[in-house]
């Protein structure tokens, strides 16, 4: 058996080296087999070790000792050998159809999209988007792996129907609803009356706040017919759009072929929203991630009160929604360090110490902690702790 060679933890492929081979057996279990050696790893005077790994030729691993020659002049047996802990292969099961799942975070076929994620807490992580059929539909997982492709946590789920909505007169519609499992569209909502996205390229529509007694898809329809109006008119698309339907004004704001369609609540103020559209827009270019990262605008009113909301919280609104991390459960590398570093930040950020126990020993993401605890005002504060943290390599 041919194996391949392993010098100084780094595998070398035959193909790209000139090699010989060389005949040896085990000096465990006397199998024998053969190995292709580069020419270029041995050494003109003296020998060259190399290692033969456990499951290559046989279940143990062993080394062995070739002169400049390519001739085998000594065996040794190894004690024990340290298996690396990375996992290539990385399996999770599917939140919406239970199915098992499995890809390989080194080959990009196995998957839709990967983000390298910042160090948050003192780990590295990595945001993987795996996609898999089931019956007519397409299941996506966002999922959340360390760098040793160990499954995390998840991030986010939705799914695709592959199949268009029809008329009661089975006449074809123009947009067929979208499913984000686990998230039903919100029949009411402080900030938003309506609010849908859709696609004019693939057709989707997907709901976030629709109340029930609206027809979303012939809404969308309807809306669509104005757009194609405007367009005729104008010599380039707008990127905003405010348009009249039913007696209702719709904010429209068109990035590609995404549409992101908005009916306020009377008394909230447009400016600020415009501004997390424009976020979106800047920061999303793939549908995926829209039909994902968008749901997290709902949450904007658990954290501020619409009528404080300002340009000065642009930066910490866009963390809440494009930041996978603060929705992501991360488990402390070093638990021993956390009463010093809860001492050190009650201290800075003027914290009560009982509060960030809480959050360090709970296993939760922070958005999840501040909602269940009731501390949604901390959402700043606790951005600039983790911040800190970080920046500090405290739990590194």
């Amino acid at each position: 058996m041919v194996v391949d060679i392993i010098k100084k933890g780094l595998f070398i492929e035959e193909e790209h080296q000139k090699s010989i081979s060389v005949d040896l057996f085990c000096p465990v279990c006397n199998a024998k087999g053969q190995v292709n050696v580069p020419k270029n790893i041995l050494k003109e005077n003296g020998l060259t070790t190399i290692s033969i790994p456990s499951n290559s030729m046989c279940e143990h691993n062993f080394q062995i000792f070739i002169d400049q020659h390519s001739s085998v002049r000594g065996y040794q047996k190894v004690d024990f050998e340290i298996i690396s802990s990375r996992h290539d292969s990385t399996g999770f099961t599917c939140l919406m159809c239970d199915a098992d799942v499995t890809f390989n975070i080194k080959d990009e076929n196995t998957y839709l999209k990967k983000k390298v994620n910042e160090k948050f807490l003192g780990k590295e992580t990595y945001s993987y988007e795996v996609a898999h059929y089931y019956d007519n539909e397409l299941h996506v997982n966002n999922v959340l792996v360390d760098n040793y492709g160990r499954f995390q946590d998840y991030l986010n789920t939705y799914k695709i129907k592959l199949e268009n909505y029809t008329h009661a007169e089975k006449k074809p519609q123009r947009f067929f609803k979208l499913s984000n499992e686990g998230l039903e569209p919100l029949e009411t909502h402080s900030f938003f009356k309506i609010f849908l996205i859709f696609n004019t390229f693939n057709n989707w529509l997907f709901e976030l706040v629709s109340p029930s007694q609206f027809n979303t898809v012939e809404l969308t329809n309807l809306l669509y017919n104005k757009m194609e109006e405007t367009f005729k008119v104008y010599s380039s698309f707008p990127n905003y759009l405010n348009i009249p339907v039913a007696e209702k004004t719709f904010h429209v704001w068109i990035s590609g072929s995404n549409i992101i369609c908005i009916n306020l609540n009377e008394g909230i103020e447009i400016p600020w929203i415009k501004s997390v559209i424009k976020n979106i827009n800047k920061n999303i270019n793939f549908d995926g991630n829209l039909i994902a990262k968008s749901p997290r605008i709902l949450l904007i009113s658990e954290f501020f009160n619409g009528a404080d909301l300002n340009q000065k919280q642009d930066s910490i609104i866009k963390r809440l929604i494009f930041d996978d991390l603060l929705h992501s459960k991360i488990t402390i590398k070093f638990e021993e360090r956390i009463k010093r570093i809860v001492d050190r930040i009650s201290s800075n950020f003027k914290i009560r110490p009982e509060i960030l126990n809480e959050f360090f020993n709970e296993n939760l993401s922070t958005i999840e902690y501040l909602r269940k605890s009731g501390n949604t005002d901390l959402l700043e504060k606790f951005i600039d702790i983790i911040d800190f943290i970080n920046r500090r390599k405290l739990l590194e």
